[in-house]
């Protein structure tokens, strides 16, 4: 099974994203972590990180382009660079439809971009262009 990362600094936000993935009965594990540096301490496995049976590494990146600290442009970037994160599947997350936003998330490393509020349809498109990545549980 494939683990999710949300990287979201708003704890509302990330309830949002969560709550859409169940709607397409999603049944990956998900991990929410509300930093940049948080979330590659938890992609190296360092410190709390460090059980990967409780926190496996990640192959779906949800990242909210606009974070205090280490924006999401700068972990997409961090992350394109690491042999290890090859076969990550990177999603920027955005709720600005600015063009210049959309083009540095493909720059910096997104594999997809997704403005918010994200819908169950934008997951439906994000499992069909990509299905390998995607569990689901069959209603």
């Amino acid at each position: 099974m494939s683990p999710i990362l949300i990287v979201e600094d708003r704890p509302e936000d990330s309830e949002w994203l969560l709550k859409q993935l169940r709607k397409v009965c999603v049944s990956n594990p998900c991990q929410v972590v509300t930093s940049g540096n948080e979330a590659l301490k938890y992609i190296d496995g360092q410190a709390e990180y460090a059980d990967r049976t409780r926190y496996p590494f990640p192959k779906i990146l949800l990242i909210d382009l606009r974070m205090p600290g280490m924006s999401g442009f700068e972990l997409l970037g961090e992350i394109r660079r690491r042999r290890e994160c090859k076969e990550i599947l990177r999603i920027a997350v955005s709720g600005l439809d600015d063009l210049d936003d959309i083009r540095g998330a493909w720059r910096s490393g997104a594999s997809f971009f997704l403005q918010k509020p994200c819908l169950p349809a934008d997951f439906e498109g994000l499992i069909q262009r990509f299905p390998a990545y995607w569990e689901r549980v069959l209603r």
